[in-house]
């Protein structure tokens, strides 16, 4: 049995309801394609109703198409005139003949002759409407050669390996994945979709390029669209399924109602025929065009590739502005409470889909505590991922840990993560080597063979997460040891993650219980350090910085000052970290009254010690209108100490805040 009677034995099988339903789908994509008589059609304009017609499309010129459908065998040709003659009453359809430019009939038997034909045409001539009838047998027959998708979405025969689909079906297909931003979204303008579309115009080949997350499918998706409208070309997106695909390319590329083609290839190096799909369309570089995306770590291998059939276009997509997040969330996800976008902002950084994910949770559960804690979206996003991969070597598990730790290295100059490897008990060589193999699983990308970073900033944090808390793989307490040693901004930033991204209340105790075990080792064995490390994580034990803060303050030659007018709009030249720096980062919290203490000390010491607090003061505790909602704790705290204080010194602060 052929695949189009085996398409047309399963249409006749159909009820009244499904074969509506499929006739619908075959009708929107032809109409999508502008195929259905050369009209223009927009897309979405079929509507499905009940009465009469069965269904309608609008036209670009405001007249109707209406479609009617039957699964009646026996006396078809009254069947179809009764349907036609219901179309033409403006009390059944609301439409006035006149308005009416063709009245389509899809029909499952085969018993209208031709003679029935004739006279159905010529009871429509005479209101000047076109008549078009398809058959069960015209209908798998076009089904087969154009729209083989429905024959696999609707009666589960495959015609191809459908690796070729419509953009409709890759949509469709996209968007059912969990770990995406949705393609059906509102599209929000870019600048670099005009330089796409001319990109698309001028060259044969054009590799879209980016790191993962930052929207190149969707703004590809949106380029291809309008070129293949306005410019006349079929569109169609082949999706990797590991099949041989050569057939399939004759295939589609072989049928009537185009002659020039532009097929989009997404995540293009996941293809392994890539070169035969490239070898076969440069035969007619006029006929066709194609548009590939691909994200950054594996740009260069892609290039070469199309390198040798044709000179592509390299156009690269950088991450989304915290702006166009913002706009993102409101227009497609309708949330626009400022403390919600921030923290998803927060969160996303510059990936769209992470910033999709953290909206959904938001809408979800109308929580701000889950929005700030991202756990649960880099865990639905990464986790599968990571634990079906990575995750099952330690040793790779510590090497991507230790690459989100430094974010970068140079594979000539591992020395100063000797001691770090030394611990993870992997050396420098299988250190490369395990690089190497995460290049290979597209986690890492190595740019010009010497730099090493993980290719996604969102998966860099969640391997934070994932080595160094959910499995402890290495104590923190040494990695921070070794780390402030060695790479000190790396393991600052890197705190700084999982706390601000990853805030479980598990995740800082355990953070707290680390700093202070390396606070005390460098206490007792380390004094060069010591201080360093106290003041940078001074708020995960502010009890013993207030110690440190106070001994210095007490240091401090007390100057007299009484009588002295202050000026303070001349320069200080303190070093206001030495002390201040201890005090620091207490808003609102149970420790900003000590905080204020210790600084009224330390302004009243001298002059010059009033300037620089007085500067420092408005820097870190400067008036904040978001405080409202605490009633303004902090301004409030800091007034009274500073106007009630008997030192001269707060005063004078205090007069100075008022004056200016």
């Amino acid at each position: 049995m052929s695949k189009i009677t085996e398409i047309e034995n399963a249409i006749i099988q159909m009820g009244d309801g499904d074969f509506q339903k499929f006739c619908d789908t075959f009708l929107s994509s032809k109409a999508q394609y502008g195929l259905i008589h050369g009209f223009g059609m927009k897309a979405g304009t079929a509507k499905t109703t009940i009465g009469n017609p069965d269904t309608y499309f609008r036209r670009n010129d405001g007249k109707y198409i209406f479609v009617v459908y039957t699964t009646q065998q026996a006396r078809i040709f009254s069947k179809i005139q009764e349907d036609i003659e219901k179309c033409f009453d403006p009390s059944k359809t609301g439409v006035q003949c006149a308005d009416i430019a063709e009245i389509v009939c899809c029909h499952t038997s085969s018993n209208l002759s031709a003679g029935d034909d004739k006279k159905l045409h010529e009871l429509c001539n005479l209101k000047d409407i076109k008549l078009t009838i398809y058959g069960v047998d015209e209908i798998a027959q076009q089904v087969y050669r154009d729209y083989p998708s429905l024959a696999r979405d609707f009666f589960g025969i495959s015609i191809d390996t459908n690796q070729i689909v419509d953009v409709a079906d890759f949509v469709h297909l996209y968007d059912s994945s969990k770990t995406a931003a949705p393609l059906n979204t509102v599209f929000q303008d870019r600048e670099e979709l005009e330089i796409l579309k001319q990109r698309i115009r001028e060259n044969e080949v054009v590799i879209v390029h980016g790191p993962a997350g930052v929207g190149k499918t969707r703004i590809v998706i949106e380029a291809i669209k309008n070129v293949a409208s306005a410019d006349g070309y079929r569109l169609l997106c082949i999706k990797n399924n590991n099949l041989p695909i050569f057939d399939d390319l004759i295939s589609y590329t072989n049928r009537p109602g185009a002659d020039r083609y532009l097929f989009f290839i997404d995540d293009a190096n996941e293809f392994t025929e890539l070169n035969l799909i490239l070898d076969y369309f440069k035969k007619d570089t006029s006929k066709f065009k194609i548009v590939l995306t691909v994200r950054d770590y594996a740009k260069e291998g892609v290039n070469r590739t199309v390198l040798k059939n044709v000179h592509p276009s390299l156009l690269e997509i950088k991450p989304v502005s915290d702006e166009a997040i913002r706009k993102f969330l409101d227009v497609n996800l309708n949330i626009r409470n400022e403390q919600f976008v921030d923290a998803i902002v927060q969160i996303a950084e510059g990936n769209l889909r992470i910033a999709y994910m953290a909206g959904q949770i938001a809408i979800e559960s109308n929580s701000l505590d889950a929005v700030h804690d991202a756990t649960q979206v880099y865990e639905q996003y990464y986790a599968s991922v990571v634990d079906q991969g990575v995750g099952n070597d330690t040793e790779l598990c510590l090497t991507a840990g230790v690459l989100s730790l430094v974010k970068a290295v140079m594979l000539d100059k591992l020395d100063y993560l000797n001691e770090i490897l030394k611990i993870a008990d992997i050396n420098t060589e299988r250190f490369r080597s395990n690089i190497d193999r995460l290049f290979r699983m597209e986690v890492v990308e190595i740019h010009m063979d010497q730099v090493a970073a993980i290719s996604d900033q969102c998966l860099s944090n969640y391997m934070l997460y994932y080595v160094f808390f959910l499995r402890k793989m290495i104590p923190f307490s040494v990695v921070l040891t070794n780390g402030f040693l060695y790479f000190r901004n790396g393991v600052i930033q890197s705190v700084n993650t999982l706390l601000n991204i990853f805030s479980k209340r598990e995740v800082r105790d355990y953070m707290k219980e680390e700093v202070i075990k390396t606070w005390n080792h460098f206490h007792d064995n380390n004094t060069a350090y010591y201080e360093g490390f106290a003041r940078v994580f001074h708020m995960f034990w502010p009890e013993e910085a207030f110690v440190i803060a106070k001994e210095k303050i007490d240091k401090i030659e007390q100057q007299a000052l009484n009588g002295k007018r202050i000026d303070f709009k001349r320069n200080a030249f303190r070093n206001e970290d030495e002390v201040l720096g201890f005090l620091t980062g207490y808003h609102m919290t149970i420790h900003f009254n000590t905080a204020m203490d210790l600084f009224m000390e330390y302004a009243n010491k001298s002059e010059e010690n009033a300037v620089t607090g007085l500067n420092w003061l408005k820097k870190y505790y400067g008036f904040d209108l978001r405080e409202n909602c605490a009633d303004y704790y902090d301004e409030i705290i800091i007034t009274k100490k500073m106007g009630s204080s008997g030192m001269m010194v707060g005063k004078k602060i205090h007069q100075h805040q008022c004056l200016s």
